[in-house]
């Protein structure tokens, strides 16, 4: 009888856990808003969540009150189809469709502002200082102005400092998406007799990626499903301009377990295809110029209708012609804060397997494709099993894309 009692006691315990567990785990990183095609689709299982509204249950958990006045159905998100948790919003809208590409391209980006993607010292001759540490000054700091004046180059800003020789500055510095004021006095180094602050900084980087959309209502593109992060850093560079061009892969170093590869490859017309508005955590999004996609466009699929299973990859693995690649889409997560990781995936292809050994670096951005429907977009690879890696949902890239879209168009009008 001890022992049923015990066993009893671990199962409730156990199941006191997971209960719990769901219900922080649902209310803190499920998405609060979801979008449907269809009035009859309002309803609907995202396995052990489900959101109901014929039956919207006041007493939610976790009740919040959204300001949504355009979203047209106030819902519930339950556990296990039973205990409410929080609420959220179901939108009707339109299908969307987009072109899905695979296809290299050439990116250049200029920062908004210039970078520090180092803290040095500098000597004056009679010690070594670093005005720039000294000030508080960090990596990954982004210098926008100085004495009110803009700066978007590594030009402007030596200048600057060079006229102004040892006059206190006040710098415009974003850090953690926060401006601040910082005052630096610059000092004369002993090698060049320039006037320094004792730090490194990036105006602009290049790369090749993989376009994921082109949407020919708006003319927009999107592509990597991440953000073009500094290579010192590893923090987003703001985008201030930037361009895509077209490229062509070259050749290809296979990735092995522990080493990454990636797809090498070339620029093959300086005219650029489209200009860059906004590089973010989930990708860049911009507006085509002198580029007319090709192929048959397809419905985007929305995150609730995405499922395990069989489905395929269209990516470029020589010159520029994108091909088809199998997978297996393993699991699906909704966490909200980790948009870039919602979907995991495993290549099944052999030919695939045989050429890159799995998923490589400029394969970002290759989109999923599922029952004839665009799902997501590959961004991560698993390092120690390259063979398996991550995708964003493509539902949040047409979002985002659709956002900055609105942004750019108010700005002009």
């Amino acid at each position: 009888m001890k022992k049923f009692f015990q066993w009893s006691a671990g199962i409730i315990f156990s199941f006191s856990v997971l209960f719990f567990s769901g219900l922080v785990y649902a209310a803190n990183y499920m998405p609060n808003i979801y979008d449907v095609n269809d009035a009859g689709d309002c309803e609907f299982s995202l396995f052990p969540f489900s959101v109901i509204n014929k039956e919207y249950d006041k007493n939610c958990f976790f009740q919040k009150d959204i300001n949504k006045s355009s979203l047209k159905v106030k819902s519930c998100l339950k556990f296990l189809n039973v205990f409410p948790i929080k609420t959220v919003y179901v939108n009707v809208t339109p299908k969307h469709k987009v072109v899905p590409c695979g296809t290299p391209f050439g990116v250049k980006i200029y920062s908004k502002g210039v970078m520090i993607t180092n803290i040095a010292d500098v000597n004056t001759g009679f010690s070594v200082k670093s005005p720039a540490k000294d000030a508080g000054l960090k990596k990954g700091d982004v210098i926008t102005g100085v004495d009110g004046q803009e700066v978007n180059s590594n030009d402007e800003l030596e200048k600057i400092i060079n006229k102004s020789k040892e006059k206190s500055l006040t710098l415009d510095v974003i850090r953690e998406n926060k401006t601040e004021k910082i005052e630096v006095s610059p000092v004369k180094s002993d090698d060049d007799k320039e006037y320094r602050l004792g730090m490194w900084v990036r105006d602009s980087s290049s790369g090749i990626g993989t376009l994921t959309f082109c949407n020919k209502e708006n003319g927009m593109f999107a592509g990597l499903g991440h953000g073009i992060c500094d290579i010192d850093t590893g923090e987003i560079i703001p985008c201030g301009a930037g361009d895509v061009v077209q490229a062509s892969i070259t050749d290809v170093n296979k990735s092995s377990p522990g080493i990454p590869g990636e797809l090498r490859g070339c620029i093959t017309s300086q005219q650029p295809m489209g200009e860059i508005y906004t590089n973010d955590n989930t990708g860049i999004y911009g507006g085509l110029k002198d580029f007319s996609p090709g192929g048959e466009e397809v419905d985007v699929c929305l995150k609730q209708n995405v499922k395990k299973g069989p489905a395929y990859i269209i990516s470029t693995l020589e010159g520029e012609k994108p091909e088809y690649y199998d997978i297996n889409i393993d699991s699906i997560n909704y966490n909200v804060n980790i948009p870039t990781k919602n979907i995991k995936i495993s290549i099944t292809d052999k030919r695939l397997m045989e050429k890159t050994g799995g998923i490589v670096q400029g394969m970002s951005g290759s989109p999923i494709m599922q029952d004839g429907k665009l799902v997501g977009a590959v961004t991560h690879v698993l390092v120690n099993n390259p063979s398996k890696g991550y995708g964003i949902f493509a539902e949040t890239m047409l979002t985002n894309s659709n956002n900055v879209f609105n942004s750019a168009h108010k700005k002009n009008s």
